[in-house]
């Protein structure tokens, strides 16, 4: 289940869709959220995907700004 963290409505996947290779995560964001996600892969060499189901989002450094068509 999603639920509230300082990330906004925050759930990992990977129990439930059984996926122990690579991380799944969702997050939940209403109109105008703004959240300041400090996070690095660099050290790690890790990529990451983001798929926006419905709005848009838009990464400015750390912070990604949610909107609402």
């Amino acid at each position: 289940p999603v639920g509230p963290t300082e990330f906004g409505r925050w759930a990992a996947l990977n129990g439930p869709l059984a996926l122990a290779a690579f991380g799944v995560n969702v997050v939940e964001a209403g109109p105008d959220d703004q959240f300041d996600i400090t996070h690095d892969e660099t050290e790690t060499g890790q990529q990451e995907l983001y798929v926006v189901i419905s709005g848009r989002v838009r990464f400015s450094g750390r912070v990604f700004l949610f909107s609402n068509p």
